[in-house]
């Protein structure tokens, strides 16, 4: 199909190549023939006028004359004769230009391109002569001046007849409080009025005459009065939100609101544009003002969270105003706008943590609510529940898991437009989805944690009460010697690990494992990524996968229900071999399908596994086109189970892993992430030596 566009293009593109030379060799002959038709002189001797004599048939007190020549043939030598009468013609007139203002001084050449170009559309070439010796062709161009004279008056009263009527309707705009309706007539007659004065003189040009034509007094100087009154007068005032403090992030609590009026009186439909100065966030930038002059903006998303001090400017949309009227910047009409200014201020205030936490801590744990609570729709006040996490090695609650419990909730208090409840202890058998359905929260935040030999690694995630859907994850390592020593204490318990006995719980469990397993010892890396983080339902996805080594992959697909779909190998492409350094599409081209996004909405998980001895990692069904290991299930429970045993103990160089997300929106749903995000806490002054530890890392190992 490219291809069969592409020829058509190319075939149109000399069609349209040969018209044009057929057209312009038609104009040449008609050229020489009505140049031959008027004057076949050749020869050594030049007539007077290819001297700059004058010509008898066309003396200069009737015509404005121009000669031209050119080495290559008539249609030259007539195009440098029509050129050089216009040019001899716009000297002329611009030598006549006198007393006009700055403003209009900018029109004069563009009017004389263009209005003059009008009236020079009746040159005609009335003469020619060859010189065989030196095979130069000359013409001789002629323009009546009573010819041009006419079609200027016409021009001049043309113009001269708008112009009343567009300064009577700015004046009932500006009485109704319509000032864009105003400032627009204004412009047309500022516009229309210009070619007046190099039009009267181009007509004294070519009349010798000092007598001007028209006869209306309105002038550019008239309508550029009233547009200066207009926007001078033009005044942004404050009226609230100032100073405003921000103790969680979110929307600011109060609008930003500023009116608009002119001459006292509050005026409708003047564009205003918000900005911020200072830090950054998320607003409705560009507003009009209402019939009372009344513009408000909210900041749906504070960011920069690093500033304690932002600040957000209000100011006449200049750019709006100079595309609505066609304005350009050296008239210098709108310049007053641009310091029209008013400011509003807020203060981020960081919330307080004890003194036994270190800044990595406290840092780690704001970052990773963060990023549980971003996919939190925006509006009304969802109440959201910690279920305690567990410690992944023994697949139970510890002590430390409370002291976790309390940190998030400690960050979590200060988010906006959100309540945080308690969540029952758990009772024998119960899930998390049980707590937090007996809690009766929106939202619930669950999760596990492992000492490892880097420091402390927590996973978390957001689920959806109502659905059970997955929302949102989050990660985070902190260096074993940035935990509070009493709270490390907590991490070594004497306890044998917890029998799980549903099916759904050794799922989650195993699955948990999983997405925890990492080897540090890889000889090679792989990646797997998308071409976005965000789908819709109903958009086209395809998974990207690149490896260091010739592998063998496993492409494993987990939506936001724990369902896990194999989707490399599959039934399209059995053999999951991968070559060095290529890069594979899932699906590719060649499948001859595509995978559309089903839902349900929330957070999806991709996991690449890559081994270098081939073979699949459990028994694959590809008769239905992908494997399913459904959650809950007996058998979809042995197969994560399988999957996870085997990679979180083999420590082995011969495998590695790659993980990323993705997040799935409703079709028709707007969404504003981060709308509730928490700043950070501030890294304390102290010597370098002791930020944020509490001991040399030697005392716990």
């Amino acid at each position: 199909m490219i291809r069969v566009v592409a020829f058509l293009l190319i075939f149109a593109l000399a069609a349209g190549c040969s018209g044009s030379v057929k057209m312009a060799h038609e104009k040449d002959d008609e050229f020489v023939s009505k140049v031959s038709r008027v004057s076949k002189t050749r020869g050594p001797n030049p007539p007077d006028w290819v001297q700059g004599k004058g010509h008898p048939r066309f003396p200069q007190a009737r015509y404005l004359v121009g000669v031209g020549f050119s080495e290559l043939n008539w249609v030259s030598a007539n195009a440098s004769a029509q050129s050089n009468l216009a040019k001899t013609l716009k000297v002329k007139i611009r030598s006549t230009i006198v007393d006009i203002s700055t403003t209009e001084q900018q029109y004069v050449e563009s009017v004389i391109e263009t209005e003059v170009d009008t009236v020079l559309e009746g040159v005609e070439i009335k003469d020619g002569w060859e010189d065989q010796a030196k095979n130069v062709y000359y013409s001789f161009a002629v323009l009546d001046r009573n010819l041009a004279a006419a079609t200027i008056r016409s021009q001049i009263g043309e113009i001269e007849s708008r112009l009343p009527k567009l300064i009577s309707e700015g004046k009932k705009n500006e009485a109704a409080g319509d000032l864009m309706g105003a400032l627009s007539n204004y412009f047309s007659g500022y516009r229309s009025s210009s070619p007046l004065v190099p039009l009267k003189s181009a007509y004294r040009v070519i009349t010798r005459s000092l007598d001007s034509p028209g006869t209306s007094s309105l002038g550019t100087g008239d309508f550029a009065f009233r547009i200066d009154d207009v926007i001078q007068n033009l005044t942004l005032s404050y009226i609230s939100g100032d100073k405003q403090v921000v103790k969680s992030i979110g929307e600011l609590p109060e609008p930003l609101v500023v009116k608009v009026d002119f001459k006292g009186k509050p005026v409708k439909g003047i564009p205003v544009v918000f900005k911020f100065e200072r830090g950054n966030g998320q607003l409705e930038a560009k507003k009009v003002s209402s019939a009372v002059g009344r513009i408000e903006t909210s900041v749906h998303n504070i960011l920069a969270l690093h500033e304690k001090k932002h600040r957000i400017s209000a100011r006449f949309d200049y750019e709006q105003f100079a595309s609505q009227f066609n304005f350009k910047p050296k008239e210098g009409f709108l310049d007053p706008l641009k310091s029209e200014k008013v400011l509003f201020h807020y203060f981020i205030k960081t919330p307080e943590w004890g003194s036994e936490k270190s800044f990595a801590w406290k840092k780690g744990i704001t970052g990773m609510v963060n990023q549980i609570i971003r996919n939190i729709p925006p509006g009304g006040n969802p109440k959201i529940g910690i279920v305690k996490f567990k410690d992944l090695r023994l697949n139970r609650i510890i002590p430390f898991s409370r002291i976790l419990e309390e940190d998030f909730k400690t960050i979590l208090i200060q988010a906006e437009n959100l309540t945080v409840k308690e969540v029952p202890e758990p009772e024998e058998d119960q899930s998390p989805y049980d707590l937090a359905q007996r809690a009766g929260v929106d939202f619930y935040i669950s999760g596990s944690y492992r000492m490892e030999r880097q420091g402390l690694e927590i996973r978390g995630q957001l689920t959806e009460t109502s659905s059970g859907h997955i929302f949102s994850s989050a990660q985070v390592q902190i260096a074993r010697n940035e935990i509070y020593p009493d709270d490390l204490n907590e991490l070594t318990p004497s306890v044998s690990p917890e029998k799980i006995s549903k099916p759904a719980d050794v799922y989650d469990a195993n699955l948990e494992k999983l997405i925890f397993t990492r080897t540090s010892d890889s000889s090679f890396k792989i990646k797997v990524w998308t071409e976005k983080s965000d789908y819709r339902i109903g958009d086209t996805i395809t998974f990207k996968v690149e490896s260091e080594k010739d592998c063998y992959l496993t492409l494993l697909h987990i939506d936001s229900s724990g369902n896990t779909i194999v989707i490399f190998p599959n039934k399209y492409r059995r053999n999951n071999f991968l070559k060095t350094g290529k890069v594979y599409l899932v699906p590719s081209p060649e499948y001859g399908f595509k995978i559309d996004v089903e839902g349900p909405p929330g957070l999806e998980r991709i996991i690449a596994l890559a081994t270098l001895s081939p073979g699949a990692l459990i028994d694959l069904n590809l008769e239905k086109a992908f494997h399913s290991i459904e959650r809950g299930t007996n058998r979809g429970t042995r197969d994560i189970k399988i999957i996870a045993d085997r990679f979180s103990t083999d420590k082995s160089s011969a495998w590695a892993q790659a993980y990323t997300e993705v997040f799935i929106y409703e079709k028709e749903k707007i969404y504003f992430r981060g709308s509730r995000q928490i700043p950070l806490v501030s890294k304390p002054k102290k010597p370098k030596d002791i930020i944020g530890t509490f001991g040399k890392e030697e005392k716990f190992k």
